[in-house]
């Protein structure tokens, strides 16, 4: 059976009348032992909160300004962390805190929150980037580096790699941040090529600017539309949800990527908050299988004028669909969620 633990350092600092930092802490802890007052240390014992037995002891030199304390318990994992958060609770909450700081130099119950957490972020960044992966292939095949990303940002990735980037790596070296710079950034247009591009002639070869007086209205509004700065959602993936909705949950990830990734104090209310944002950011099986059938890529491929025998080859990228286990990259199911914790409580017996 695991063991959780958390270790605190108290500071005095004002001295209360007669009762001594170390006798603080025991009263804090609700321990009433005659021992305290002789100032032996270190003293340790067991206090049973809600049928849960914690361990405790308190280490110092006696008259010193600073003692120690360590709390554990061997308990199942969510009757320790309600244990040992009452406790934790106690010290921080303590009118008490007049006479002392409290430290909390070990926080095991951040560290079960993150341990539980740190799959579920995991497996939403790696669906993101199976997903755009997918979708960025099926529309420009395996120039889709040059295509869609930035030399900017390509420089700085291969700088990240130490100079040898290949393509298939290429995602996997953007940080959430970047990925979200990739698919959100609106490119800019070169406005001079998209006027110059109206008046190509019909073997799609460059003519002369088109006049403008003589072009449908269908024409005028292409026209227009490839004037409009774009991002890369808008152009290739929107069939999967506004771009609106799709920044909020990428956005949404971040502090808590950036707390768990770096097992930072999380609260019990945050645990439950961010549980449920990943259900709200899961990237669903569905919503890819449905891109996939659609056949997004065709379409997107006639507006941009892209020849017949090329708009063949990348909707062949469809039927990989089948092949590969699309479920299985990016199954982030409710189901999972439910049975999650009993499964590392089950580990931890």
């Amino acid at each position: 059976m695991s063991e959780m633990k958390m270790n605190y350092i108290f500071i005095e600092k004002e001295t209360q009348d007669s009762i001594s930092m170390c006798e603080q802490i025991a009263e804090l802890l609700g321990v009433e032992d005659s021992k305290m007052k002789s100032g032996n240390l270190p003293m340790s014992g067991f206090i049973c909160l809600q049928d849960v037995e914690v361990f405790y002891e308190i280490s110092g030199k006696s008259g010193a300004d600073q003692y120690f304390l360590e709390l554990s318990t061997k308990a199942r994992v969510n009757r320790a962390v309600i244990a040992l958060q009452t406790l934790d609770d106690t010290i921080y909450q303590s009118p008490k805190q007049t006479y002392y700081t409290a430290i909390r130099v070990y926080d095991g119950i951040s560290e079960s929150y993150c341990k539980r957490l740190y799959p579920k972020y995991a497996e939403f960044e790696r669906s993101l980037r199976a997903l755009v992966s997918l979708i960025v292939t099926k529309a420009y095949g395996s120039a889709w580096r040059e295509e869609t990303v930035p030399e900017e940002m390509m420089a700085n990735l291969k700088k990240n790699a130490r100079g040898n980037l290949p393509i298939s790596e290429t995602l996997e070296q953007m940080d959430l941040s970047t990925v979200e710079e990739y698919l959100f950034a609106e490119r800019e247009v070169v406005y001079e090529e998209v006027v110059a591009g109206s008046g190509e002639n019909a073997n799609g070869t460059a003519g002369k600017t088109a006049d403008f007086e003589q072009l449908s209205k269908e024409e005028l509004c292409r026209l227009l539309e490839e004037l409009r700065p774009t991002s890369l959602w808008e152009r290739h993936f929107e069939s999967l949800g506004s771009q609106k909705k799709w920044k909020e949950k990428i956005v949404g990830v971040h502090p808590v990527r950036n707390k768990v990734a770096h097992q930072k104090r999380i609260s019990g209310a945050e645990y439950k908050q961010y549980r449920q944002l990943w259900k709200m950011a899961a990237v669903r099986p569905a919503a890819i299988a449905a891109s996939m059938q659609k056949d997004v890529v065709s379409e997107v491929a006639k507006s941009l004028r892209i020849p017949q025998t090329m708009r063949d080859s990348i909707a062949t990228a469809a039927k990989m669909s089948r092949l590969m286990n699309i479920s299985g990259i990016v199954n982030l199911e409710d189901k999972g969620d439910k049975t999650e914790d009993n499964g590392l409580e089950n580990n931890r017996d």
